[in-house]
């Protein structure tokens, strides 16, 4: 029993649905899909169709391609493996709470959706596998097992077969291939980009040592205000002669106490936005912020130790990086603006009723 069902203008082709698909990895860019909510709604550009009455079915999605269906069974089943995943890497009861809810769900249509019109348009533009790179990724599948026989019993258990997952990695492939083509036609950064890339601050890794002096947003007033004292007392003695880093041992209740408040490098925009505004107004090394900032967790104090000014290579990689992942963003939004995708409500838990859908009437089961 395979994972989806596909008929497809090109003869019929079953198309499997195995794994996650990220994209920017294809064209070396960091991120991934399905951070926030207004963020994933924006990658949703497709028809919506009347809801699924059919209990048997979670998600049909339909393109110029032809059509996918993800059975109800199926669905389930993977979404407990996702948020099992999920619940692992979760570090807060936040994560938690949105691994269990609609961002799981969200996430499943997603990619769903996605490798649907990836797969399709890869082979619509004859994108070719390469048999001996798809040997080696099932001989290390293989080699995780004890025999072929434990293999394919553990497949069996998915409701998969040695075939339907060698049919879903070659689709994978496709889908890097067809990814690297488009990221292979984006120009490259002039000497000009580059240059204004290097002189903004935005872009420029910094080294700050930290002190956090930790209180509760909904603390007595009493309470905060003595807190509030006691960083600007630390001010007033770096000020006047003590050790930044000395006072970070002692005082400060972040992680990086112990180290005298070193934090790895970092570029303003990898920072929350209190803290990127109150380092880049110390424009000398060595200066330290004279009012804390004020945040959810308390109170916290910087003292600037360097600020590194991007090479022309990191410079001229990273803007490259940023185009190819966007090349491929642009072209994945006009895929699935052909599709319509149909849901069941009832097991699939998102709500389409965003402005960034287009409803399509009048479909029938």
């Amino acid at each position: 029993m395979n994972d989806t069902t596909s008929s497809s203008m090109h003869g019929g082709v079953r198309a499997p649905i195995w794994g996650l698909l990220i994209l920017i990895a294809v064209v070396g860019c960091g991120g991934e899909s399905g951070g926030d909510d207004a963020q994933s709604q924006a990658a949703f550009a497709f028809d919506v169709g009347p809801p699924l009455s059919d209990t048997s079915h979670a998600i049909i999605v339909r393109s110029k391609y032809g059509v996918d269906t993800l059975r109800t069974a199926v669905y389930r089943r993977k979404l407990r493996a996702l948020r099992q995943q999920q619940s692992q890497q979760v570090k807060s009861q936040s994560q938690a709470a949105s691994a269990a809810g609609t961002a799981s769900h969200r996430r499943m249509l997603e990619q769903f959706v996605t490798r649907h019109v990836m797969v399709e348009a890869a082979k619509a533009n004859d994108v070719e596998v390469d048999s001996a790179r798809l040997d080696r990724k099932m001989e290390r599948l293989r080699n995780r097992y004890e025999s072929e026989a434990a293999l394919r019993a553990a497949l069996r258990e998915r409701g998969l077969t040695v075939d339907s997952v060698r049919e879903q990695q070659a689709n994978t492939l496709r889908i890097q291939k067809l990814g690297e083509r488009w990221a292979g036609q984006v120009d490259m950064p002039s000497e000009s980009d580059i240059e204004e890339f290097r002189r903004d601050p935005q872009n420029q890794k910094v080294r700050v040592r930290h002190i956090a002096f930790q209180v509760d947003k909904d603390a007595p007033p009493d309470t905060i205000d003595s807190v509030r004292a006691r960083a600007r007392a630390v001010v007033d003695s770096v000020q006047n002669g003590a050790s930044f880093a000395e006072m970070a041992r002692r005082h400060s209740d972040a992680p990086t106490a112990p180290m005298g408040g070193m934090k790895q490098a970092a570029t303003p925009k990898q920072m929350d936005d209190r803290f990127a505004d109150a380092i880049l107004a110390l424009q000398d090394t060595n200066r330290l912020t004279e009012d804390p900032v004020r945040t959810e967790t308390g109170f916290h104090l910087f003292k600037l130790i360097s600020r590194a000014t991007p090479t022309r290579g990191q410079a001229k990689w990273t803007l490259l990086s940023k185009r190819r992942q966007q090349a491929v963003q642009e072209k994945q939004r006009a895929l699935l603006g052909q599709a319509t995708v149909r849901i069941n409500p009832d097991v699939v838990q998102v709500s389409l009723s965003g402005k960034n859908q287009r409803t399509r009437p009048g479909e029938r089961d």
